[in-house]
């Protein structure tokens, strides 16, 4: 069974931006066989230009994400989303929604801070989509910034289950609890029980030269060990957040060629990629890829 080429996006909140956009561009630019889905919990204000650009693009469909409906479809009370997400964050509610939303129908969530650079249709031939991402953080190897599954996928509903059950217990949830901290657990977690690669991995992180090979080898584990295919870092994460490797995504002179997407994401370069838009790029990105799909952008608009 095949991951239909069904692409889900979700957001929520008021500062939406051009890069958030140039997702969306990219996704449909690159893969054109896809369709893609945008659902809201929060809506950017209407003055926001490029949410304007978005509900106008072809190939979209933007709307309102219906929790309740989504819990009823999986066989869940509808009515305990009011509990559940009290005091849920805008991250742990995108947690949920990708599971909720892959379970139901199928197909690709990825993150508004994902720039993809090559059509994503190879990777579908796959009974499930995700990547490595580092192992500097033992207890985040895997992202699910892209995640893909058939529906009905019983990993995809072992994630699910694992979510809601943590929503129920009610405990005080950390970043990352519902998302790849699960992810991990569910999907690698025999890698824990390796302490002498673990302990390596630690090891070659405290210098900084041997990231790139602790990353390799618990990767290398990862496939031998496991029979899920996860994809290289490179697919998806060929830049950690590591200090001195997130600064370098809008400067890289290269992109591996082996890179579906790009992960913009950092909790330090969030101001930066709103300050980007198509007036001042030229000056802010000298990254190639993204400087040609800005480009593109421009092109297209003009």
């Amino acid at each position: 069974m095949t991951i239909p080429p069904r692409v889900y996006f979700y957001w929520s909140g008021e500062a939406f931006c051009f890069l958030n956009y140039l997702s969306v561009y990219s996704l449909l630019r690159k893969t054109p066989a896809a369709t893609c889905e945008i659902h809201f919990r929060r809506e950017p204000p209407p003055e926001n230009r490029y949410w304007r650009l978005l509900r106008g693009t072809s190939g979209t469909t933007v709307r309102e994400v219906d929790f309740p409906s989504l819990l009823q479809t999986c066989g869940m009370d509808g009515a305990e989303w009011t509990a559940l997400s009290n005091g849920l964050s805008e991250a742990q509610a995108s947690d949920v929604f990708r599971y909720l939303v892959l379970f139901v129908n199928g197909g690709v969530y990825a993150d508004l801070d994902m720039i993809f650079v090559r059509d994503f249709t190879p990777l579908l031939c796959e009974e499930f989509l995700v990547g490595f991402q580092i192992s500097s953080q033992h207890r985040n190897l895997i992202n699910g910034a892209v995640l893909g599954a058939p529906a009905r996928s019983p990993l995809i509903e072992m994630a699910l289950q694992e979510a809601i059950q943590l929503l129920r217990n009610r405990q005080k949830l950390r970043w990352g609890d519902l998302g790849p901290d699960l992810l991990t657990k569910i999907l690698v977690k025999d890698c824990f029980r390796n302490r002498a690669l673990v302990r390596c991995a630690k090891l070659a992180h405290k210098l900084r030269v041997g990231r790139t090979l602790a990353d390799e080898m618990v990767f290398r584990f990862l496939q031998k060990n496991h029979d899920i295919p996860i994809r290289h870092r490179n697919c998806f994460y060929y830049r950690s957040w590591l200090s001195g490797e997130w600064e370098q995504i809008f400067d890289d002179p290269s992109v591996p060629a082996e890179a579906f997407a790009i992960h913009l994401w950092h909790k330090f370069s969030a101001d930066q990629m709103r300050a980007i838009d198509e007036t001042n790029f030229r000056q802010t990105i000298r990254n190639p890829v993204l400087l040609t799909l800005c480009e593109d952008f421009v092109a297209a608009r003009s």
